[in-house]
């Protein structure tokens, strides 16, 4: 009701008997098979949560109160399609988090994003369980650490397989490989911005491949005498 009203308003039928004739339009089922003003068919599905106002496509969450989630359609020129594929997951927005000093991910939040490791004194990463969802997480460096690191932490049993490269200032060994060995309980990542990376430009992917596996992958830019980012058995 509340979610009805607030759309009715939003299309400009603000009159009590506007509204009155609405719901009793609704209450015989008249406004089940497109409408004027955004009211569309919805095969007798509750359409309570989801408002279509001009050209955009309004959604409530599970709380209804002011704030709904907007996607706005551009104008189209000609016809568009669009089709969305038939398998299970999540849809993403891309965009760029600030991780400041500590920032804890969680996947409603960070799944497909990217988190900027963004603090001079290091941002700590706290990653969620890893469970075999397929969510993949971003890191990308837009501030060298001057002191501490950028750290990037499991829980509980978690580890990190797999691994990445580094860019080197050696000339005879322009570029070098770290890896995460399977079983081998590398739960911590570390970047101090000079002999483990973390430089501006430096990115990382964390993939939730399994019950307690991390793939990591990524490119970095070391310093001096290049070590390696893993840390083994760091987190209890």
């Amino acid at each position: 009701m509340e979610h009805t009203m607030r759309y009715l308003k939003r299309i400009g039928i603000t009159s009590t008997w506007a509204i009155l004739a609405v719901f009793v339009g609704i209450g015989f089922g008249q406004v089940g098979t497109a409408v004027k003003n955004g009211f569309r068919d919805c095969a007798g599905v509750n359409c309570d949560n989801v408002f279509v106002v001009g050209g955009t496509l309004e959604g409530e969450g599970a709380t209804a109160d002011a704030f709904e989630t907007s996607i706005t359609f551009d104008d189209p020129v000609a016809d568009r399609a669009q089709t969305w594929p038939n398998v299970a997951g999540r849809y993403v927005v891309m965009g760029l988090i600030a991780g400041g000093a500590t920032e804890t991910v969680v996947a409603t939040t960070h799944a497909g994003a990217c988190v900027a490791l963004d603090t001079a004194a290091g941002t700590t990463v706290t990653m969620p369980a890893a469970t075999g969802t397929g969510n993949r997480y971003c890191f990308e460096v837009t501030v060298t650490p001057t002191s501490l690191q950028h750290r990037i932490d499991v829980v509980g049993n978690d580890e990190y397989v797999g691994g990445v490269v580094c860019n080197t200032d050696a000339a005879a060994n322009a570029v070098q490989g770290f890896e995460a060995a399977d079983a081998g309980d590398n739960d911590r990542f570390d970047m101090n911005g000079t002999t483990k990376g973390g430089r501006i430009g430096d990115v990382l992917w964390f993939t939730d491949i399994s019950t307690d596996n991390w793939s990591v992958s990524g490119f970095l830019n070391c310093s001096g005498t290049e070590a390696s980012p893993f840390t083994a058995g760091a987190v209890t």
